[in-house]
């Protein structure tokens, strides 16, 4: 009877080699990682910085997007941010709005683009407390869908970063009514651009 013996030594059938080339692009800048050193929390296999420390960067930029001439115009009320001991997650914010008839659509309910507002301030305003000061952001897309309607009384949109990568994030919002009934959800996809 003959016993089973596998090779001494296996080769692959086809190998291939390849080459990480860093920076992608002629021209581009390879991104420094030693000022990030005291700011980033995790370094990926290529050394660059991933994802901000609560305590560098919230007060500074939380500051900067909950002033924002829009929410005063509109009324917006924006929550400051938890403090970054209480194990609240970075990236997020909770904002409100009190609304009333001036706030209707011509069938007497609060108008959905006041609704889609609320909740791309609120998802601005979680994304935006992730950025470093040198950092600026803007929203590629976004998409609501409203669950039922609302006459008045207090709207709370609560925004949460769902993801955050070196350039892209995706941010995710409820909006609730004065009952606390899910009146909307809305998520967005923002990219982060630097400050020139």
């Amino acid at each position: 009877m003959r016993t089973y013996r596998p090779p001494e030594k296996t080769r692959p059938i086809l190998s291939i080699k390849f080459r990480l080339i860093w920076p992608p692009f002629e021209g581009s800048r390879e991104v420094s990682t030693k000022r990030y050193n005291d700011t980033f929390n995790h370094l990926d296999p290529l050394g660059r910085p991933s994802f901000p420390k609560v305590h560098s960067v919230l007060p500074v930029q939380s500051e900067r997007f909950s002033t924002a001439p829009i929410s005063r115009l509109v009324g917006f009320d924006v929550q400051p941010p938890a403090d970054p001991d209480s194990g609240t997650p970075l990236g997020h914010a909770v904002v409100r709005i009190q609304c009333g008839p001036q706030h209707h659509n011509p069938m007497g309910r609060v108008h959905g683009g006041l609704v889609s507002a609320l909740a791309d301030a609120a998802m601005g305003i979680a994304f935006g407390r992730t950025l470093l000061e040198s950092e600026d952001f803007s929203t590629i897309e976004m998409k609501i869908n409203f669950i039922r309607p609302v006459k008045d009384g207090l709207l709370t949109a609560t925004a949460t970063v769902v993801e955050r990568g070196l350039r892209i994030g995706f941010v995710q919002c409820d909006i609730t009514g004065p009952k606390g009934k899910l009146v909307a959800t809305a998520t967005s996809t923002c990219t982060v651009l630097s400050q020139s």
